[in-house]
């Protein structure tokens, strides 16, 4: 299928929710939850990632690794599996595929953005550095080291040509987003009305 072909056909199955003229099965809502489910694992890729202060703080950079892991798992694994539970033409199957379908833009660039953050050299931190980061935020040495490492790969990450790929990679992740918003929509039965 085109991207055309996928948005014209995301859209109508949110507009036959959101009319009621869809009602997902308990099978469908199953698949939905499994697939949400799968979205919200962190993923280990082979490569520790630097986190921020705060839990949600992550690089881009490691949510592109969790990206292919994920959709390769939902693609090979998951969806085979889902296919045998539900109804041929199932509008929850159909929106796991769209979500496939629109992946291969970001994944394109997982690969040379994941080459170039192995072959990236990282710098270590000093231990004024540290001492610094510590007072200035008041946390124990190695949290301080943590954060110091932190900030140094996002700044890697704010570089270009890194600052524009992920300016040109928002829109296609946004449009991920919105599948995976219709897919919750179907599974808790929050639509519009």
């Amino acid at each position: 299928m085109t991207k055309a072909t996928d948005e014209q056909q995301l859209n109508g199955i949110a507009r036959s929710l959101d009319r009621y003229e869809w009602e997902p099965t308990q099978e469908e809502i199953s698949v939905g939850d499994a697939f949400l489910r799968e979205l919200q694992k962190d993923e280990e890729a082979g490569q520790a990632f630097p986190r921020g202060p705060q839990e949600w703080d992550r690089l881009r950079t490691e949510a592109i690794a969790g990206l292919v892991a994920k959709v390769t798992r939902i693609d090979k694994e998951l969806l085979p599996l889902w296919r045998k539970q539900l109804p041929s033409g199932s509008p929850m199957i159909a929106l796991v595929e769209i979500y496939i379908h629109g992946a291969p833009s970001l994944l394109h660039h997982a690969e040379d953005v994941l080459a170039a953050w192995r072959g990236a050299v990282w710098r270590e931190p000093t231990g004024e550095e540290i001492a610094y980061e510590e007072r200035r935020l008041q946390v124990s040495p190695e949290e301080a080291e943590a954060i110091w490492r932190f900030e140094e790969a996002h700044r890697w990450e704010s570089q270009p040509p890194r600052s524009a790929l992920w300016d040109e990679l928002l829109p296609k992740w946004s449009y991920l987003t919105s599948v995976a918003s219709v897919i919750a929509a179907a599974v808790t039965g929050d639509v519009e009305n």
